[in-house]
Protein backbone atom coordinates (compact mmCIF):
# COMPACT_ATOMS: atom_id res chain seq x y z
CA UNK A 1 0.00 0.00 0.00
CA UNK A 2 1.21 3.52 -0.81
CA UNK A 3 -0.47 6.75 0.28
CA UNK A 4 0.22 9.16 -2.59
CA UNK A 5 0.75 12.92 -2.31
CA UNK A 6 -2.68 13.37 -3.88
CA UNK A 7 -4.29 11.53 -0.98
CA UNK A 8 -5.11 8.53 -3.18
CA UNK A 9 -4.20 5.02 -2.06
CA UNK A 10 -2.23 2.76 -4.42
CA UNK A 11 -2.23 -0.96 -3.69
CA UNK A 12 -1.39 -4.37 -5.09
CA UNK A 13 -4.38 -6.69 -5.27
CA UNK A 14 -5.41 -10.21 -6.17
CA UNK A 15 -6.40 -10.72 -9.78
CA UNK A 16 -8.17 -13.69 -11.38
CA UNK A 17 -7.53 -17.27 -10.31
CA UNK A 18 -3.72 -17.47 -10.42
CA UNK A 19 -1.95 -19.38 -13.15
CA UNK A 20 1.38 -18.63 -11.43
CA UNK A 21 1.00 -20.41 -8.11
CA UNK A 22 3.72 -19.02 -5.87
CA UNK A 23 4.17 -16.65 -2.96
CA UNK A 24 3.18 -13.03 -3.49
CA UNK A 25 1.10 -13.53 -6.64
CA UNK A 26 -1.28 -10.69 -7.30
CA UNK A 27 -1.89 -9.81 -10.94
CA UNK A 28 -3.67 -6.54 -10.26
CA UNK A 29 -3.08 -2.92 -9.19
CA UNK A 30 -5.73 -0.55 -7.83
CA UNK A 31 -6.01 3.11 -6.83
CA UNK A 32 -8.63 4.47 -4.45
CA UNK A 33 -9.62 8.03 -3.60
CA UNK A 34 -9.40 9.38 -0.05
CA UNK A 35 -13.13 8.70 0.24
CA UNK A 36 -12.72 5.06 -0.80
CA UNK A 37 -13.90 5.28 -4.41
CA UNK A 38 -12.14 2.92 -6.82
CA UNK A 39 -10.42 5.17 -9.39
CA UNK A 40 -8.23 2.70 -11.27
CA UNK A 41 -8.27 -1.10 -11.52
CA UNK A 42 -5.72 -2.68 -13.87
CA UNK A 43 -4.95 -6.38 -14.39
CA UNK A 44 -1.69 -7.67 -15.88
CA UNK A 45 -2.16 -11.42 -15.60
CA UNK A 46 -2.10 -14.06 -18.34
CA UNK A 47 -0.48 -17.45 -18.86
CA UNK A 48 2.64 -15.57 -20.09
CA UNK A 49 3.07 -13.02 -17.27
CA UNK A 50 1.72 -12.15 -13.82
CA UNK A 51 2.25 -9.20 -11.48
CA UNK A 52 3.53 -10.07 -8.02
CA UNK A 53 4.62 -8.65 -4.66
CA UNK A 54 5.28 -4.92 -4.96
CA UNK A 55 4.86 -1.66 -6.88
CA UNK A 56 6.60 1.71 -6.63
CA UNK A 57 5.02 5.08 -7.46
CA UNK A 58 7.35 7.39 -9.43
CA UNK A 59 7.70 11.20 -9.30
CA UNK A 60 6.29 11.49 -12.86
CA UNK A 61 3.05 9.78 -11.83
CA UNK A 62 3.93 6.43 -13.39
CA UNK A 63 4.29 3.18 -11.45
CA UNK A 64 7.01 0.53 -11.38
CA UNK A 65 5.85 -3.06 -10.97
CA UNK A 66 7.34 -6.56 -10.83
CA UNK A 67 5.98 -9.45 -12.88
CA UNK A 68 6.89 -13.03 -13.59
CA UNK A 69 7.14 -14.24 -17.17
CA UNK A 70 7.26 -17.83 -18.40
CA UNK A 71 10.18 -19.73 -19.90
CA UNK A 72 9.95 -23.40 -20.80
CA UNK A 73 12.25 -26.03 -19.37
CA UNK A 74 13.94 -26.20 -22.78
CA UNK A 75 14.55 -22.44 -22.78
CA UNK A 76 15.94 -22.61 -19.25
CA UNK A 77 18.34 -25.41 -20.17
CA UNK A 78 19.48 -23.52 -23.29
CA UNK A 79 20.21 -20.48 -21.10
CA UNK A 80 22.62 -22.58 -19.01
CA UNK A 81 20.40 -23.26 -16.02
CA UNK A 82 21.37 -26.50 -14.30
CA UNK A 83 18.93 -29.34 -15.06
CA UNK A 84 18.40 -30.06 -11.36
CA UNK A 85 17.12 -26.47 -10.96
CA UNK A 86 14.58 -26.71 -13.78
CA UNK A 87 11.09 -28.01 -12.96
CA UNK A 88 9.12 -29.68 -15.73
CA UNK A 89 6.81 -26.65 -15.75
CA UNK A 90 9.73 -24.38 -16.62
CA UNK A 91 10.87 -21.25 -14.79
CA UNK A 92 9.55 -17.77 -14.10
CA UNK A 93 12.20 -15.07 -14.41
CA UNK A 94 11.13 -11.57 -13.45
CA UNK A 95 10.58 -8.42 -15.43
CA UNK A 96 10.15 -4.81 -14.35
CA UNK A 97 7.62 -2.59 -16.07
CA UNK A 98 6.93 1.13 -15.86
CA UNK A 99 3.22 1.79 -16.18
CA UNK A 100 1.39 4.96 -17.13
CA UNK A 101 -2.13 4.52 -15.67
CA UNK A 102 -5.05 5.07 -18.04
CA UNK A 103 -8.13 5.54 -15.89
CA UNK A 104 -10.31 3.68 -15.10
CA UNK A 105 -9.01 0.26 -16.24
CA UNK A 106 -6.07 0.64 -18.64
CA UNK A 107 -2.34 1.32 -18.66
CA UNK A 108 0.47 2.03 -21.09
CA UNK A 109 3.69 0.13 -20.50
CA UNK A 110 6.28 2.79 -21.31
CA UNK A 111 9.44 0.86 -20.36
CA UNK A 112 10.36 -2.68 -19.41
CA UNK A 113 13.42 -4.60 -18.25
CA UNK A 114 13.75 -8.39 -18.43
CA UNK A 115 16.03 -10.38 -16.15
CA UNK A 116 16.25 -12.98 -18.93
CA UNK A 117 18.26 -10.50 -21.03
CA UNK A 118 20.94 -10.09 -18.32
CA UNK A 119 22.12 -13.62 -17.46
CA UNK A 120 25.47 -15.35 -17.00
CA UNK A 121 26.43 -18.90 -16.05
CA UNK A 122 29.62 -20.93 -15.56
CA UNK A 123 27.97 -24.36 -15.61
CA UNK A 124 28.09 -25.34 -19.30
CA UNK A 125 30.39 -23.70 -21.88
CA UNK A 126 28.22 -25.08 -24.69
CA UNK A 127 25.13 -23.22 -23.49
CA UNK A 128 24.16 -19.56 -23.79
CA UNK A 129 25.41 -16.89 -21.35
CA UNK A 130 28.68 -18.67 -20.49
CA UNK A 131 31.24 -16.67 -18.52
CA UNK A 132 32.57 -16.00 -15.02
CA UNK A 133 29.85 -14.47 -12.83
CA UNK A 134 32.43 -12.87 -10.53
CA UNK A 135 33.74 -10.84 -13.45
CA UNK A 136 30.29 -9.58 -14.45
CA UNK A 137 28.46 -7.99 -11.51
CA UNK A 138 26.12 -6.34 -14.02
CA UNK A 139 24.66 -9.77 -14.90
CA UNK A 140 22.54 -12.30 -12.99
CA UNK A 141 23.88 -15.79 -12.35
CA UNK A 142 21.17 -18.04 -13.78
CA UNK A 143 22.22 -20.69 -11.23
CA UNK A 144 22.73 -18.23 -8.39
CA UNK A 145 20.09 -19.79 -6.16
CA UNK A 146 22.52 -22.68 -5.71
CA UNK A 147 20.42 -25.74 -4.96
CA UNK A 148 16.89 -26.99 -5.60
CA UNK A 149 14.25 -25.73 -3.20
CA UNK A 150 13.17 -28.37 -0.72
CA UNK A 151 9.85 -27.88 1.00
CA UNK A 152 8.01 -30.58 2.89
CA UNK A 153 4.26 -31.14 2.93
CA UNK A 154 3.87 -29.59 6.39
CA UNK A 155 5.57 -26.34 5.38
CA UNK A 156 3.61 -26.15 2.14
CA UNK A 157 0.37 -26.64 4.10
CA UNK A 158 1.39 -23.84 6.48
CA UNK A 159 2.03 -21.45 3.58
CA UNK A 160 -1.37 -22.29 2.12
CA UNK A 161 -3.09 -21.73 5.48
CA UNK A 162 -1.47 -18.29 5.69
CA UNK A 163 -2.75 -17.45 2.23
CA UNK A 164 0.82 -16.95 1.02
CA UNK A 165 0.44 -19.46 -1.83
CA UNK A 166 -2.74 -20.67 -3.60
CA UNK A 167 -4.44 -23.77 -2.27
CA UNK A 168 -3.50 -25.82 -5.33
CA UNK A 169 0.20 -24.83 -5.41
CA UNK A 170 2.80 -27.56 -5.28
CA UNK A 171 6.55 -27.68 -4.67
CA UNK A 172 7.31 -27.47 -8.38
CA UNK A 173 5.38 -24.18 -8.61
CA UNK A 174 7.55 -22.67 -5.89
CA UNK A 175 10.72 -23.93 -7.59
CA UNK A 176 9.71 -22.20 -10.84
CA UNK A 177 10.05 -18.82 -9.10
CA UNK A 178 13.78 -18.75 -9.80
CA UNK A 179 14.81 -15.28 -8.53
CA UNK A 180 11.84 -14.29 -6.35
CA UNK A 181 11.97 -10.52 -6.55
CA UNK A 182 9.88 -9.32 -3.63
CA UNK A 183 10.36 -5.54 -3.39
CA UNK A 184 11.09 -2.63 -5.71
CA UNK A 185 12.13 0.94 -4.92
CA UNK A 186 13.28 4.04 -6.80
CA UNK A 187 16.07 6.46 -5.86
CA UNK A 188 15.23 9.74 -7.58
CA UNK A 189 18.57 11.37 -6.71
CA UNK A 190 20.60 8.59 -8.36
CA UNK A 191 17.92 7.65 -10.92
CA UNK A 192 18.27 4.03 -9.85
CA UNK A 193 15.78 1.21 -9.44
CA UNK A 194 16.51 -1.19 -6.58
CA UNK A 195 15.07 -4.72 -6.48
CA UNK A 196 15.49 -7.31 -3.75
CA UNK A 197 15.93 -10.93 -4.82
CA UNK A 198 15.18 -13.44 -2.08
CA UNK A 199 16.68 -16.45 -3.83
CA UNK A 200 19.85 -14.61 -4.88
CA UNK A 201 20.21 -13.01 -1.43
CA UNK A 202 21.00 -9.62 -2.94
CA UNK A 203 19.85 -6.18 -3.98
CA UNK A 204 19.98 -5.30 -7.68
CA UNK A 205 20.24 -1.83 -9.20
CA UNK A 206 19.52 -0.59 -12.69
CA UNK A 207 19.48 2.93 -14.09
CA UNK A 208 19.86 2.42 -17.86
CA UNK A 209 16.45 2.29 -19.53
CA UNK A 210 18.15 1.36 -22.80
CA UNK A 211 18.97 -2.02 -21.26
Amino acid sequence: FYLLDSGNLLRCAKGPDPLFKAGGEGGRIQMFSWDGDLLWDWTHATKEFWLHHDVEPLPNGNILAIAWETKTAQEANAAGRRPDLVPQKGVWPDKIIEIEPQFPNGANIVWEWHAWDHLIQDFDPDKNNYGKPSEHPELLNVNGDGKPMEIDAEELARLKALGYVPDDADEEDLRSDMFHYNAIDYNEELDQIAISSYHLNCLLYTSDAAD
